[in-house]
């Protein structure tokens, strides 16, 4: 996971609630629909629910989400061709006024999507919101959730408001294990199954493929030292460059590789 930036003035279309958008498509029938699910309390349930899943699935809301997130999950960092428009406090986990809110939505892959589910656990001390039907929250409604959690105290991490503290906390072995420290942190990776096979199979690939063009230079090169160092240089650069291109997978684990001294004690065992 990455700290990701949202503009939360940068509302889709189909998501906002003044009046002159709420006059005419695609926004009147997102607003129907949100306030139908206020006014009943209760996101409806599964296989009666289409017509309410596809107003916050519109083009306008996956193009943004999708820009956003430079089309990896907004937990695991992995790219799909089935991304999912996640909402980070549940729609049917009690939060169902927050279906169409803008500062609720992610984008994730289906997996982590699937793992997520309708929970949403709370630190000891926290306080579920709650919601009131009043102008001034369903004007607001887009940038409610941000508010609650000092309240509740979630103990999930929303890449979009997560700390650089939670963040940093993140730990990785080169078997592409990965835990934290942090209580929150440590939720999340549980929560989502970041340690999944699949996922840890992914990054290690990273880590292998970098010592294996090492160890490939130091084989076609290791003659000639001056020529050597230029090209280990270069192999290094170019994965740091990497490491910040934010349409890259994995980013978390290719910057704490950059940071770490796993590049140094490659190069020392060479």
């Amino acid at each position: 996971m990455i700290a990701v930036q949202k503009d939360l003035t940068a509302i889709p279309a189909s998501l906002k609630t003044d009046a002159e958008s709420i006059s005419k498509r695609p926004a009147k029938t997102t607003h129907e629909r949100r306030m139908q699910v206020i006014n009943d309390l209760a996101y409806p349930p599964t296989g009666q629910s289409q017509k309410y899943d596809e107003r916050y699935k519109t083009d306008d809301i996956k193009t943004a989400l999708n820009d956003i997130y430079h089309g990896k999950c907004a937990f695991c960092e992995t790219k799909s061709e089935s991304m999912h428009v996640e909402h980070f406090r549940p729609k049917r986990g009690g939060y169902y006024w927050l279906a169409y809110s803008w500062d609720n939505l992610l984008l994730s892959c289906p997996t982590c999507n699937t793992n997520k589910g309708d929970d949403f656990p709370l630190a000891e001390g926290g306080m579920k919101a709650c919601f009131v039907n009043t102008d001034d929250n369903i004007r607001d409604i887009n940038v409610l959730s941000g508010g609650y959690d000092q309240r509740e105290l979630p103990l999930l991490v929303n890449p979009e408001t997560a700390t650089n503290e939670e963040l940093g906390a993140l730990v990785f072995t080169k078997g592409g294990n990965v835990s934290s420290s942090n209580p929150r942190m440590s939720q999340t990776i549980s929560h989502c199954k970041l340690q999944r096979v699949a996922l840890c199979q992914k990054r290690k690939d990273i880590w292998d493929d970098l010592c294996r063009e090492i160890r490939c230079q130091a084989l076609c090169n290791g003659k000639n030292k001056e020529t050597l160092a230029n090209a280990i240089k270069g192999l290094i650069m170019s994965f740091k460059q990497k490491s910040i291109d934010k349409d890259a997978e994995f980013l978390a684990f290719r910057k704490y590789i950059v940071v770490s001294t796993w590049i140094k004690d490659e190069l020392m065992n060479l």
